[in-house]
């Protein structure tokens, strides 16, 4: 098996690269220093920055809400009955393709609440709770997640702040 690594600043490369160092200079078993689950765990953070991290060109950005923009606390309306008020969220994408290199996702003051990774989705209903209601504003970001096991954040879009009047 022949491994060809053609890129030599990246993860997978300096992985390699410092193995066959170990092997060549201190005379080490290949592998040696590492556990099989070890070995797996950096491989296969290596193959993630090789395969997803070169999305340099990719972005996201909020189109719905605006920024700026305040919302009625009638939208609140209901909260704490039982229901759950709800929030449209629209981005709009740039070079990252649904579902082939990832999702995008919606934060919601600092924590995640949805993720689409559907065709040409580009809207989601974000769930508004009770504390978020009774708050001055809320505070929302659009993120893309990227990678084989546990997608990663690959970029970010501006965090918008929106008011509650």
């Amino acid at each position: 098996t022949t491994v060809r690594v053609t890129d030599d600043d990246s993860p997978l490369s300096a992985l390699m690269h410092e193995e066959i160092r170990l092997v060549n200079e201190e005379q080490r078993e290949p592998l040696e220093r590492w556990s099989v689950q070890g070995l797996a765990h950096r491989l296969l953070g290596a193959i993630d920055a090789a395969v997803y991290g070169p999305r340099a060109r990719a972005g996201i950005r909020i189109v719905a809400p605006i920024a700026g923009q305040s919302i009625p606390r009638s939208v609140c309306a209901g909260v704490g009955d039982g229901q759950v008020s709800v929030m449209a969220v629209a981005v709009e994408l740039s070079h990252f393709t649904l579902p082939r290199e990832g999702m995008w996702c919606v934060w919601l003051n600092g924590d995640e609440q949805s993720c689409v990774g559907d065709g040409d989705v580009l809207e989601t209903d974000v769930a508004l709770p009770a504390e978020v209601c009774a708050g001055s504003h809320l505070e929302l970001k659009a993120v893309l997640r990227a990678g084989l096991e546990t997608p990663l954040v690959v970029r970010e879009s501006e965090v918008l702040r929106i008011g509650l009047v």
